[in-house]
């Protein structure tokens, strides 16, 4: 007859242990069951007792409870080499003695790499659990482990209704958890929470990096650039200033004879000069040969553009210049800014890419529901998404032309490869247009957007530089402003434009994000922990994976923030629910 040694701890339940041991009493007498309560003498040297009993016991039944290894109070018992649970089971590896593990309560079966050295090996003892409610069965089964080491695991019917229950239970569980943080993250969603410092756009602009590195945008070949820089300036034998205005009415009248469609100059027109006379007639010119010349504004003056009233009279249409706003990874541009009616700047400000791209049309509107700018022209309307919808709340410096309540549509700039832009025929010296007294005749400008703008950095530390540092992943590019102007030029001409994904899109990437959570925790249950935070990683870049083919693909950007939320939060709920996390027994 098999000699028994229970081993326990008072703090899991010493009422389990004690119907355990009165059970196995009733079954093998006194003297077959060795559990130290009421069977050491007063007196009598209680360590020298329990190693006789181990040394002479055949089985070990290690019943474990829920705080077996951790105590309620955060401290690991077993760390402590005088812990007596631990020198019991360490004896019984020693010896070879059997050892049938108990799982009482909500308890797990703790992992290898939770216990110490010299108890490795109980983790890979199979366990059996014992519930309250199935006790009367499950000690029966018991009973037999102990009687025959080499019995198959029965399948009665009250073990499959066990499973069921326990299977039943968990999907409640997991069900309810999930439902919950589903309608938290809506909540929260809902009430931009995490808008706190715009955190949740710029970790949304995370999807904007995913995309550039899995597809870069191609840019429109009707766009092109005509740059002015030092070399430029060393053939005008003179510094660029309002005097080139004679300058730049050649230029529009050479474009606008090859056929351009549009000319923007990225550069303001605030003050009169001596030569405006020249510049306006070359406007004219272009305009009967249904060519669009755009100039920039930077501010207002009595609600109105601040443009030279000779260039404002002629000119076609005055854009925003504003454009190179940081938004974490994202680059941005106003599209269309509207101001309050009580206000008297001008109650709509259209942004010079758009205008460049469509004309100066009075009908372009701002649909708020769908996010999306409305340019119409002869043939069509032109939906164009509208990445970021804001107000603005204090002066900008970089902008002075937008005001606090002010409402801005801006455009979140997907960034083509920056040498695209400097390369020819796409950028075009201004000195090759304006000196040559024939053109470069290879370049066919019919049909043409041609940017107009300077691209060189001063070496004078108080000069202002239209210059824009871009982070472009873990490095940082520069690019001007016409550049930017460019691209945004090519954004707006393309079909779609990068935009947040529709709410219901958003709210079924959240169900998703919460189901994998909860996969995730119950497969990781069965593992090592680091299997278990591996899974979990392949769970994340899987995630982003996605994340980036929506925006590179769909140009769509998902609410990163709140599903990853939603997952960690569905991850860590699920930890505490003891029906995903036990273990196999």
């Amino acid at each position: 007859m098999a000699k028994i040694f229970i081993s326990y701890r008072r703090e899991d339940g010493i009422a389990r242990a004690g119907r355990i041991y009165d059970r196995l009493v009733s079954r093998y007498g006194e003297d077959q069951v060795f559990m130290d309560l009421g069977k050491i003498a007063a007196g009598a040297d209680f360590e020298k007792v329990l190693d006789q009993q181990l040394g002479a016991c055949d089985v070990l039944i290690a019943i474990i409870g829920e705080v077996w290894l951790v105590s309620r109070k955060g401290r690991r018992r077993l760390d402590d080499q005088a812990d007596f649970v631990r020198r019991e089971i360490e004896r019984a590896l020693q010896r070879n003695v059997r050892i049938l593990p108990v799982l009482v309560g909500e308890a797990k079966m703790p992992t290898a790499s939770e216990l110490p050295p010299g108890l490795t090996e109980l983790a890979s003892r199979n366990a059996t659990r014992i519930s309250d409610e199935g006790f009367d069965a499950a000690m029966e089964g018991l009973i037999l482990d102990i009687e025959d080491p080499n019995r198959a695991p029965e399948d009665t019917a009250f073990d499959r209704w066990q499973r069921l229950r326990q299977r039943v239970r968990m999907h409640r569980e997991a069900v309810l958890t999930g439902a919950v943080i589903v309608i938290l993250t809506a909540l929260i969603t809902w009430a931009s929470v995490f808008d706190l410092f715009t955190l949740d756009t710029r970790l949304q602009t995370l999807s904007l990096w995913l995309g550039d590195i899995m597809s870069r945008p191609v840019p429109d070949d009707r766009v092109a650039i005509v740059a002015i820089d030092a070399e430029t300036e060393r053939l005008m034998k003179r510094k660029f200033d309002r005097s080139w205005r004679k300058e730049h009415g050649v230029l529009v009248d050479r474009l606008s004879a090859a056929g351009a469609r549009a000319i923007a100059f990225d550069m303001y027109f605030e003050e009169p000069s001596a030569v405006d006379a020249v510049f306006a007639d070359a406007l004219r010119k272009a305009h009967a040969r249904n060519t669009t010349v755009i100039v920039g504004m930077r501010t207002l003056s009595n609600g109105l553009p601040k443009v030279a009233p000779e260039v404002l009279k002629d000119v076609s249409g005055v854009g925003l210049l504003c454009v190179g706003g940081r938004l974490g990874y994202a680059v941005t541009a106003p599209l269309l800014v509207m101001a309050p009616t009580e206000q008297h700047s001008p109650s709509k400000r259209v942004g010079l890419g758009v205008l460049a791209a469509f004309g100066p049309t009075p009908a372009i509107s701002l649909d708020e529901t769908e996010r999306a700018l409305l340019a119409p022209d002869d043939v069509s309307v032109h939906e164009i998404s509208v990445g970021i919808m804001e107000t603005v709340k204090s002066v900008q410096r970089s902008c002075p032309a937008l005001h606090p309540q002010d409402v801005a549509a801006q455009l979140i700039i997907r960034l083509s490869d920056l040498e695209h832009w400097r390369r020819v025929p796409v950028r075009v010296k201004y000195e090759d247009i304006v000196l040559s007294p024939m053109p470069d005749s290879s370049i066919d400008w019919k049909g043409k957007i041609v940017l107009v703008g300077v691209t060189n950095r001063s070496e004078d530390p108080d000069s202002v530089d239209d210059v824009y540092a871009v982070p472009r992943g873990v490095n940082v590019e520069y690019r001007y402003g016409v550049e930017l102007h460019a691209d945004v030029v090519s954004n707006v001409l393309g079909p779609k434009q990068v935009h947040s994904l529709h709410w219901a899109g958003q709210l079924l990437i959240t169900i998703a994000s919460v189901g994998v959570a909860l996969l995730v925790r119950l497969f990781a249950a069965g593992l090592s922990r680091v299997l278990g935070w591996l899974l979990v990683l392949a769970a994340l870049a899987l995630y982003f994976y996605m994340v980036g083919l929506l925006c590179a693909k769909f140009h769509l950007l998902l609410d990163c923030v709140y599903q990853l939320w939603a997952f960690a939060v569905t991850y860590w709920l699920a930890g505490k629910l003891p029906s995903l996390t036990k273990r196999s027994t």
